[in-house]
């Protein structure tokens, strides 16, 4: 989505520049309209904006001010500046500092197109370097879920890519059947194995969705993603058996699963009712919370081998 704001305090200047934007090969989402710096700075500091266009002499805090402030922002706007011929001096000053263009009143539709289409370039360069970062951010993520102790090396320059992007408070990890799911705005989404998606969600958000199927505990800081990956995923497990939405709880541990040589040798000798009465008493063990639902799995693998 593409957003531009215009910044300027002369209603119908700003009303004409607005209408350009909208026809510009820039093709934005929704163009906004401040009257003077400081309800542009109101809006900056509200919602994202892609590019801001700025005159330099406003009320209540000029374009000079506006751009610093702009600066500071996680993700700072393009910017392009209109001023008159008395603020060029202001206007090349600008430029030298990192805005991206200027125009003189009165603007020139063919210069404003040309304007338009410089920052249409540069905002494709951009949003293609913030996928790539998102991108790589992503799998170093995925690494760390699942395979944190395979490297040392490579888990430690893993942390240290992620470590000051990741969530500041609480998250946990939900997965999911697919990925067709109400999640939050703010919610990381990660392909985990057999299908499964991953998502990491701050502690006070939800993920919504019949195709929900485990959740985890409360985790702090990227180092304890594993865990909660774990978590996850074993209650995802544990909901085989009981159905619905499995939340993690560590089993009591008071059952033991039966042993695969014991169950092989009873369906050996044609007693597989009786195997299949130690399953079913196991699964219900499971679902009561008594026995691992990654124990009850390896049996059922080692027999199955």
């Amino acid at each position: 989505m593409i957003t531009v704001l215009v910044a300027e305090d002369e209603k119908l200047i700003r009303k004409g520049i607005a209408a350009m934007v909208g026809r510009s090969s820039l093709n934005p989402d929704a163009v906004l309209e401040a009257r003077d710096g400081l309800e542009a700075w109101e809006i900056l500091e509200r919602q994202p904006v892609e590019v801001l266009i700025t005159d330099i002499r406003m009320p209540q805090l000029d374009g000079i001010a506006l751009v610093e402030r702009s600066r500071r922002l996680p993700n700072p706007p393009l910017v392009l500046v209109i001023s008159g011929y008395d603020d060029f001096s202001y206007a090349v000053s600008m430029l030298r500092s990192g805005v991206q263009d200027y125009l003189l009143k009165p603007v020139e539709t063919d210069k404003f197109n040309a304007a338009m289409d410089r920052l249409t370039a540069l905002l494709a360069q951009r949003q293609c370097q913030q996928r790539n970062r998102r991108e790589h951010f992503l799998l170093h993520l995925s690494y760390l879920m699942e395979r944190p102790d395979a490297d040392p090396a490579r888990r430690d320059a893993a942390l240290r890519e992620v470590e000051t992007q990741f969530f500041r408070g609480t998250f946990q990890a939900v997965c999911a059947r697919e990925e067709a799911v109400q999640v939050p705005e703010d919610t990381l989404s990660l392909r985990g194995p057999a299908g499964i998606w991953v998502y990491l969600v701050p502690q006070a958000q939800q993920v919504r969705g019949e195709r929900v199927v485990g959740e985890s505990g409360c985790h702090q800081g990227v180092r304890e993603l594993h865990q909660a990956y774990q978590e996850a995923y074993g209650a995802w497990k544990q909901c085989f058996f009981t159905g619905g939405r499995g939340r993690y709880a560590p089993a009591s541990n008071t059952a033991a699963p039966p042993k695969a040589e014991h169950l092989l040798d009873l369906i050996r000798l044609s007693r597989w009712q009786e195997a299949l009465k130690l399953l079913e008493e196991s699964a219900r063990q499971v679902g009561r919370g008594e026995l691992e639902a990654e124990a009850l799995g390896n049996v059922c693998q080692a027999i199955a081998e």
